[in-house]
């Protein structure tokens, strides 16, 4: 039975061109998982804010959209809140609460529910969700993986028919991200909820999701099992085949290696290895000869020095624990240095810290001219309009405006910068957004770039255009420092890997011996090929 159903829905916002959203057709059955996909500004957020109404943007609305078979403008807002629950891809941008036990009394206080249901409720959640030991802690000191299973437990806590999530994980580290996955993975097979996803991040999900719908242009191009939503994008050289996981890129790309056509590719880790030993038998067998994958090369940087820190300390109160201690930390000119760690261990801070906007109480600083991009890219934009933003950067450093046009026509990433004049930022995704944002960095030609989860909301295409441009800046001479968990981005461009743990940094080393002696914190390659094939922290080195 559809629970929610959309017939010929069409979506264009009131400053936009052209139609987001263009004659979709889509049915999502009670007990789904559906997975949502598409490369950046396809559509796929403004789809999941138009089943809940109640967040969807200005713009003019044509076709039907039906929840539980009645058109979604004739549901009750109260229903709409309860019955449809939300998580937003930024848990900061929903907590409202200063601890997790009035965070979660918070809706169900506004939906008018007895206080003894709400109590139970609560108990109920947080036993569910791990939060007992947390419920009158400052949520500010809650680590982003526990404040977004927070929102989750939220929004659960008011026992909805579906559950709409927005890249739930793109701001989680790793370990937080697979927990958060496995706690969704659990709600819809253990408790049969209903849950639509949208995800640039397929790696965890692809492989438990019962429907992927790919999007393309605002248009829904085919909704269908993983593995033929798979079959689909390969066989017609589709922009996202690079987003699939890495089991599916691993299988197509051996598979050509044979000269054999694409069937059904491995989906988890455990089958990619498995298919992985017969290829290498079946390998030898018709080749004659073992199978040898490209050995990664660490990229050598010997550039003076342009960034120097020295026992840094920083703290945000002086009654407060130190956040940043003792760190060291040296970066030539032309150095891709990428930091990793877990939520909250200190990364955000160490790059405001570098880019001078946090004053450390100790230590030295030596930095030549930095321009930082923060992990909200929105605190970028002072304007309404996106060309008289970009303009405004560019009057307030005494930049000329030919520079504008030169950077746009000479970086594929920044080509379709000027489809968005006109526009307002908060009506771009969020991928857009991150282009937008770092574009207006750019403009002001900084020697060191601070760039904080530059690749979230991005699709793999953008994150191509995205590295082709940040390797032409390296070999320029340009340093860049960037806190990611995107570790196969790392692993593929970064000069040299940072571990941060506990407010300082704990190792320091090129990307082959970071990724290859990790186990959490290592590439979906490496978990693949590790034992099987040692040395291989990404696909490009099996071609």
């Amino acid at each position: 039975m559809a629970i929610i159903e959309t017939k010929d829905l069409t979506f264009k916002y009131t400053l936009s061109k052209k139609d987001t959203l263009t004659n979709i057709n889509l049915e999502i059955n009670e007990g789904e998982l559906v997975l949502i996909c598409g490369p950046s500004g396809c559509g796929k957020t403004t789809l999941l804010k138009l089943f809940k109404r109640l967040l969807n943007g200005q713009g003019k609305l044509s076709g039907r959209l039906e929840f539980k078979g009645k058109a979604i403008e004739d549901v009750p807002a109260k229903e709409l809140v309860s019955r449809l629950g939300y998580v937003f891809q930024n848990p900061d941008n929903q907590i409202v609460c200063d601890n997790p036990i009035t965070e979660m009394a918070f809706g169900l206080e506004n939906l008018g529910i007895p206080s003894e249901e709400i109590r139970r409720r609560i108990a109920e959640m947080a036993g569910y969700f791990g939060l007992v030991k947390d419920l009158y802690k400052d949520v500010n000191t809650l680590s982003g993986g526990w404040k977004q299973i927070l929102n989750l437990a939220s929004v659960m806590a008011m026992q909805p028919d579906v559950l709409l999530l927005d890249e739930p994980t793109s701001m989680l580290d790793p370990v937080s991200c697979s927990e958060f996955f496995s706690i969704v993975n659990k709600l819809n097979k253990e408790l049969g909820l209903t849950i639509v996803i949208v995800e640039h991040n397929l790696e965890s999900l692809y492989g438990i999701a019962d429907k992927v719908c790919y999007m393309e242009d605002g248009c829904l191009e085919i909704c269908d099992s993983p593995e033929k939503v798979a079959s689909y994008l390969i066989k017609n050289n589709k922009k996202m085949v690079k987003a699939l996981p890495t089991s599916v890129l691993i299988y197509d790309m051996l598979e050509n290696r044979l000269n054999r056509e694409y069937t059904q590719a491995p989906l988890t880790v455990r089958d990619a290895r498995d298919y992985l030993r017969g290829f290498i038998k079946s390998y030898k067998e018709e080749k004659s000869e073992d199978f040898k994958p490209i050995s990664f090369k660490p990229p050598l940087v010997s550039g003076d020095v342009v960034l120097s820190a020295k026992g840094l300390y920083f703290r945000y109160a002086k009654n407060e624990d130190d956040i940043l201690k003792d760190v060291n930390l040296t970066v030539k000119k032309g150095e891709f240095v990428s930091i990793h760690g877990d939520n909250g261990c200190g990364k955000t801070t160490l790059l405001k810290a570098l880019a001078g906007i946090n004053k450390c109480y100790s230590g030295k600083l030596k930095s030549k001219k930095c321009a930082y991009l923060p992990q909200n890219q929105m605190l970028v934009f002072v304007k309404d309009d996106i060309h008289k933003d970009i303009v405004y950067v560019a009057d307030k450093n005494n930049i000329d405006h030919r520079k504008i046009g030169d950077m746009i026509e000479k970086y594929e990433f920044f080509h379709n910068v000027p489809d968005f004049y006109g526009r307002n930022p908060l009506d771009l995704s969020c991928g857009e957004q991150q282009r937008l944002a770092l574009f207006k960095m750019m403009l002001t030609s900084p020697e060191i770039l601070l760039l904080d989860e530059p690749t979230k909301s991005l699709d793999s295409f953008s994150k191509e255009h995205l590295a082709m441009m940040l390797k032409e800046l390296k070999e320029q001479g340009t340093s860049i420092i960037m806190v990611s968990h995107d570790l196969d981005f790392s692993a593929k461009y970064a000069s040299s890997c940072i571990m941060f743990f506990d407010g300082t940094i704990i190792s320091h080393a090129d990307p082959l011996s970071f990724f290859t002696t990790n186990h959490f914190y290592t590439t979906t390659a490496n978990r693949v090929c590790s034992g099987v094939m040692d040395g291989i922290i990404n696909i490009d080195q099996l071609k």
